[in-house]
Order: C-alpha cells, then structure tokens, then sequence
C-alpha cells in the first residue's frame, strides 16, 4: 500500500481529488484530518501509534551523544566559540532536534516495514519553513526522513505541488513586513538614546529579576517591603495590562518585546555579519564530519536535506543570543545590577544573561520556571549553578541526577500565595452521588518527549467519556499555553453526547469551579492537589511518569483509555478517598506553604549581595 506525505488539510483534500484510487494511506497535518479515519487514512496526530514509547530515553541518550560529540568537534567548536562560547546553548537545542530525527526514523522504519509501499507521495514544501502558520518543523523532519529512506530502499518518489496562491501573497507580506519593521527599527536606533529605565547614580544595590510573570506579579508585595534597601527590575515579554501592574506599582522593568528598538545599527550589523558567517561555514564543514554524524551515527543520507535547515536554525539562535547579550550589556551600563534572580528556562534571554553574567562576575541563581524539574532536569547553564527548588522532593531528584547542583529549597511563590489566599478545606463533599450532573476539568499538557501533538489523546478521550452512561456529565479543555484545541473541540462536539467547550479562564478557577480534574504532565495538576480535589493523572502516551502524582497516591493513574471510567467513578463514589495521600505529596513537593517562600528567596539574595 502506497504512502502520501501531505503538508495539511488543503493538500489532502486536492490530492484525494486527483487520485481518488483506494489503496493510498494519506498522512497530512491539521486537526481536520480526524474526519479521514473513517477512509482508514493515518491523521498526523496518530503517528505516535507508530512510536515505541519504551525506547524513548534510549532515543534522548543517543540523540544527547550525538549533539555532544558534534559541538565539541574541532571544526564544529571553531565556529561556536565566538567572544562567548555557544557551544553549550547550541548543544541544548541541538539533541531535541536531533531527537525528533531519530524519532523520525524510528516511525519511518514501522510505516514502510508495515505498509510495503512501492510509490511515496509527499508535498513539495520548497517554502513552507518561512510561514511558521503552515508549517511544523516535526513533519518536515518526517517528510525528509521518509524521503531520505524511500531512497535508500530504492521506492519511487513523487513530490505534488499544490496551488496555494494565498501562501505565496503571505510570504510576500511576510518578506515586506520585515524589510520594514528593519527599516523602522534602523531609524529608532539612530535616535534611540536612552532605555526606558532611567539612568541611576545610587549606590543601591539592584537585583534583576528574569522569571515567570506569575512568580514576578506574586512577588510585586515582598519587592515593595524591600525596596527601601534593594531596586528590583522585573524582566519579561510584557503585554500592556502587565506592564500597567508594575507601573501602578512603581517599579521600573526592562520589557523584551521592545529589544529591537533599542539596539543601535552598528548591533544589527555586527549581528547580521556573525550569523551570516556562521550559516556559511556550518554549510562547508568538511565531508567527513557530515558522513559521521550525520550518515553513519543516524544510519541515514540526511546532510543534503538538514544541513541547510541546522546552519539555518543554529545562525537563527546565534542572532538571538547576540542581540540579547548586546541589549543586556546597554542596560547594566545604564544601570548596573548587583544580583541576578532567572529562571531556569533556557531561552536566548536567559542564556545570554548567564554569560553576561559569567563574564561581569555577577552573582546569579536559577528558579525552576513552572513544569520543568518535577521529575527531570537539564535546563540550567552549568552544573555548579544553584538553583532554587519547590520542595525535598526535587531536591532529591536533582541532586541524584546532577551531584554538583547546588538546590536550594525555598517553596514556590506561585503556589505559596495561591494556597496561602485560597480558604482551607476548599475540598469537597463526602461523595458526587447526589449530583445531577458531574463537571470534568481536562488539563491538557505539551510534552517535549513525545513529538507529535496532543490531539490524538484529547480526541480517544472525549469519545471515551461516552461510555459514561450513568452519570450526565459536562467536560472542559483546558489547553497548555504552548496548545490551541479550539478547533479539535469543535469538531468533536458532535461526535459525543455531552456539553463539551473549550475554556481560557484562568486556570485556578476553572480547578475550584469542576468537581473532577484530570490532568497530563502538567504543574496545573498540582494546583488541584493544593486545594483536595479528585485528580485523575492521565498518561495513555508516555513510558514514564513525568509528573509523581499517581506515584505518590495524590492522585489516581490512568495508563489507559479502559481505566478512565472506573477512575471517575470511584471519585463519584469518594472524592476525598486520596486526601491524606495529597497531604503528604503537598509536604513533600510544596514546603511550607506559610506565604514566606519569596521571603526565603530574598533572605538568600541578600546574603549573596552582602558577601560581594
């Protein structure tokens, strides 16, 4: 049976006209493609059935070694080490891509050892990586991998062009928008002379503060009891009504979605010629290189297809990195500060602040930023950094993986004030019996170790919440930031037989307005353990728990799709049947929950500051 690999929904759609012969198994991206299962066609979320979920670390181990080995190649490490080394951050990007590649292959191996094609169909997708709306980076790996072995294997090829008119007027939009937010930006730098944080002659020690506009807005109380003694300057992407909170509360802050603006045009050019270097000369590394890495470690002729791609993306983050390193270096020379507070989360922001700070010898240290560190940990910058934690439970995770890691148990401030406001016993009633109808919470979560969207879960979920006879029942999605399933609750809406919507609402609300919560990998599921409420730990998809709520009783594991109800209906039956377990795990993960874990953080800065 033969393969078509097709870009989205539109091509599907043109391609089946065109070769309306049975006998073709279509793969294309878009949520649309649920409506093919009934034609026994493969939706692009439903490759993970392809996935052997047990080789997953086995696949992360090789792809680390790979990415490892490459950066530290002499040819490959002359181009990295610049005035600051990139190595490490390049290395950090570079093993999840190369993971999605051997993942890739892995899937590729199954569907043409199942299916036995002689003929692969796959849209030409020349342009696409441009228009990041059309385009997702892990199908365009796919595409190359399946082309790359269909070669290998000697199957005829056929690459389909589309008509998609309105796809090039976007990409000519896209191209003139550039050229003239270049333009604008160019003139604002000329006359740029000033940030929007004022020069400061004061001997005041400043601590700048680069974390997640949750834990920024729950510290904005603490800051004010010290402000007499410290400047605080909040980092981040703002929008208007946040940058309004810090304004009503007197603080200066440095907002990144302004870092364009204040660079000058010798910054932009200095900027542009390194990128432009590097992308040359990653693409004329020598021949041998390319074949060991590349060819004989992946087992697979990829260099032709990826190498333009990787010099593309590694010159792409380099740009970044610069430009941050140069809008941070502006302000500390306007005003210095004495302490770095960031979080964890590896972003270009964040990196090149920590070789900024490196090279200045300031004082910094990490907070774990929300999911990231429950269970695993590999995002900070070096392994004697400090780094605050939540509770002994990540203390003890950490310090296992990474003995010279340096964690620091203060509490998280984000859940510290939640429950701290939040009326103890916000728990619940003896038992759901009597209730005319049960209301579910879904927590959708986007996992980085499973390369394909959530969808497909989500969509088996819903259609088993059918099976749920005896009970009326109305569910809510509530998606991870990182996910928009708008459109898969749409289309889902008339496949089930009950009110089903999708939700923005701040999420601590939605938690305390349903009476079941069931929740992937995501720390929202925590909040649900803060405030006693039936959880259900959903993980049909993974080898492994990333989250220890089902480990630690706080919760009840569904592996899969069969236990969902009787999950559900033992809650119905005894809400509070998990509770004590839930006191134990909010001990252990959460600290104190006095409302002092931002406190705690501002005790250690000044003891940092005091010492240098």
């Amino acid at each position: 049976m033969n393969i078509a690999l097709l870009l989205n929904q539109q091509d599907a759609e043109q391609f089946m006209s065109r070769h309306p012969m049975k006998g073709i198994r279509i793969i294309a991206d878009g949520v649309d493609t649920f409506t093919y299962l009934e034609r026994q066609h493969i939706p692009y979320q439903r490759l993970s059935r392809f996935m052997d979920l047990k080789r997953t670390k086995a696949e992360l181990a090789k792809a680390f070694s790979i990415s490892e080995q490459f950066v530290n190649q002499p040819a490959v490490s002359k181009i990295l080490k610049q005035k600051i080394d990139y190595r490490f951050p390049i290395h950090q990007a570079l093993k999840y891509f190369l993971l999605d590649i051997v993942r890739s292959k892995n899937i590729v191996e199954r569907i043409l050892n199942i299916y036995h094609p002689t003929v692969i169909y796959a849209s030409d997708t020349l342009y696409e990586p441009l228009l990041q709306k059309t385009h997702n980076q892990e199908f365009s790996l796919l595409r190359q991998v399946l082309i790359g072995r269909a070669k290998q294997r000697n199957i005829s090829i056929t690459l389909l062009i589309f008509q998609r008119y309105h796809h090039y007027l976007e990409l000519k939009t896209l191209f003139v928008k550039n050229i003239v937010e270049a333009i604008i930006n160019g003139i604002r730098s000329v006359t740029y002379t000033r940030s929007s944080i004022r020069d400061s002659k004061k001997t005041t020690p400043t601590v700048l503060i680069s974390a997640s506009l949750h834990m920024l807005i729950n510290m904005i109380p603490l800051i004010h009891r010290f402000k007499k003694k410290w400047a605080f300057v909040p980092v981040g992407k703002l929008s208007v009504s946040q940058q309004q909170t810090f304004k009503k509360a007197n603080m200066s802050f440095i907002n990144l979605n302004t870092i364009n603006r204040s660079l000058s045009l010798s910054d932009f050019s200095s900027s542009i010629f390194l990128t432009t270097h590097v992308f040359l000369r990653f693409l004329f590394l020598p021949k041998k290189i390319k074949e060991k890495f590349f060819e004989r470690k992946l087992n697979i002729s990829l260099w032709q297809m990826i190498g333009p791609y990787l010099a593309y993306c590694t010159s792409v983050f380099i740009n970044e990195l610069t430009k941050n390193y140069r809008f941070i270096s502006r302000h500390y020379r306007q005003q210095p500060f004495n302490f770095i507070l960031a979080s964890n989360n590896m972003d270009p922001f964040n990196t090149a602040l920590m070789f900024f700070a490196k090279r200045k010898n300031i004082p910094y240290t990490l907070m774990i930023h929300d999911a990231q560190g429950n269970t695993f940990c590999d995002f900070f910058f070096e392994e004697t950094d400090t780094l605050f934690v939540w509770g002994n439970f990540q203390k003890r995770i950490m310090e296992k993986d990474f003995p010279r890691l340096n964690c620091v148990v203060t509490g998280h401030p984000d859940f510290d004030s939640y429950i701290y406001k939040a009326k103890k016993g916000n728990s619940t009633r003896k038992s759901l019996m009597d209730k005319k109808e049960i209301s579910i919470l879904i927590l959708s979560a986007y996992n980085p170790f499973i390369q394909f969207p959530n969808q497909e879960i989500l969509f088996d979920v819903f259609r088993e919440l059918n099976q749920l006879k005896t009970r009326n029942i109305r569910v809510t999605l509530k998606s991870h930031p990182s996910e928009n399933h708008s459109q898969l609750v749409t289309l889902t809406q008339p496949m089930v037989n009950y009110p089903l919507r999708w939700s923005q609402k701040d999420t601590n609300q939605l938690i305390n307005q349903h009476d079941i919560i069931i929740a992937q990998s995501t720390s929202a599921g925590i909040r649900t353990i803060l405030v006693h409420k039936p959880l259900i730990y959903l993980n049909i998809h993974d080898f492994r728990d990333y989250e220890p709520y089902a480990t630690s009783k706080a919760a009840l594991g569904v592996y899969s799709l069969d236990e969902l109800i009787p999950a559900i209906n033992s809650f119905i039956s005894n809400p509070n049947m998990l509770t004590k377990y839930q006191d134990s795990f909010i001990q252990d993960f959460c600290y104190k929950l006095d409302g002092k874990s931002s406190q705690r953080i501002m005790e250690y800065i000044s003891a940092k500051i005091s010492c240098c």
